[in-house]
């Protein structure tokens, strides 16, 4: 591995990199033209280090990051997910390892890009290609059902057991506009005593495993979700993530498509976050090395990422 002087020198030259000048302009444009922004990177810093950075950066820039979650899609990629300031669009910033650097873009990511985004026209584009039926009293009823159903309680108190759980989606399949889903997702979750500050449409990848007995490889390819942004009773993303079926209007979806061991659900656990901390030698940083990073970057920091400049 290289230097710890150079694992610091490598963190204060991402901040001033152009993916993160290139993320810093994305997210002056707020929800719903930016609605979630993916932004890779690699290196051998902690993600508790790496999130303490991020952190310390936005405080200084004047927007404060108000939710951060910690997790892992494998053993070499962390995930700071759905970080978020006041009036921004949330982004997830994955970091893969590499053994030769502390902090820097990554050189790939998804679809050979290591700075992504989805927002407003994407999604309007991603609604047309499926023919919703409309909302009348029999769909009103079925949707109903279904946020009183097992399956999103039960995902509910998933979310909330945070010693076992770092992340989770709640799979559906619907034949409903997602704005739908919003609405009595919302109902329901008032009614049970949180709140939540917005929420807002993306796309994720994930593989499609084929059938037992189809004889076929899995493929990647998106899946929709929604994403609340809870403010009580955790400060937590609640992940719905839908896809289309027209033959229910909306139910839950058992099929695999990130984590098998859930059926319904895929859930990100504490105990892979721990296994991916303890595959590499992540690089914790000291309060004295953050401490001089953030001031290197408070001297170079030329422009100010303000939420009272979004007018």
């Amino acid at each position: 591995m290289i230097s710890r002087q150079e694992i610091i020198q490598s963190a204060a030259r991402y901040f001033t990199s152009e993916q993160w000048c290139r993320l810093l302009d994305l997210l002056t444009y707020p929800y719903p033209d930016n609605a979630h922004i993916h932004c890779h990177a690699e290196g051998c810093i902690s993600i508790a280090s790496t999130q303490r950075l991020v952190e310390a950066y936005m405080q200084t820039a004047g927007s404060p990051v108000v939710r951060s979650n910690q997790m892992c899609t494998n053993p070499d990629t962390y995930v700071l997910q759905g970080v978020g300031s006041r009036a921004m669009p949330n982004w997830d910033l994955f970091c893969h390892w590499n053994a030769d650097t502390g902090l820097t873009p990554a050189i790939s990511g998804e679809s050979c890009c290591n700075l992504l985004l989805w927002g407003r026209h994407f999604m309007e584009r991603w609604y047309a290609e499926f023919p919703f039926r409309e909302v009348g009293d029999p769909e009103r009823a079925a949707l109903t059902e279904y946020f009183q159903s097992v399956h999103w309680q039960q995902g509910l108190g998933l979310i909330l057991d945070r010693e076992q759980f770092a992340h989770l989606h709640i799979n559906v399949r619907t034949s409903v506009h997602p704005r739908w889903l919003e609405h009595f997702a919302r109902q329901d979750l008032s009614a049970r005593g949180w709140v939540v500050d917005g929420c807002y449409a993306t796309v994720y990848s994930a593989p499609v495993r084929p059938e037992p007995g189809a004889g076929t490889a899995s493929r990647a390819r998106y899946f929709a979700k929604l994403t609340f942004l809870a403010a009580e009773p955790l400060v937590i993303p609640l992940d719905l993530a839908w896809d289309f079926d027209p033959q229910v209007t909306l139910a839950p979806d058992t099929r695999s498509r990130l984590k098998p061991e859930h059926p319904g659900y895929d859930a990100f656990t504490q105990r892979e976050l721990e296994q991916m901390r303890d595959a590499h030698p992540w690089v914790t940083l000291t309060d004295r090395e953050i401490a001089d990073i953030t001031e290197v970057l408070h001297e170079r920091e030329s422009r100010v990422l303000s939420v009272n400049s979004l007018g």
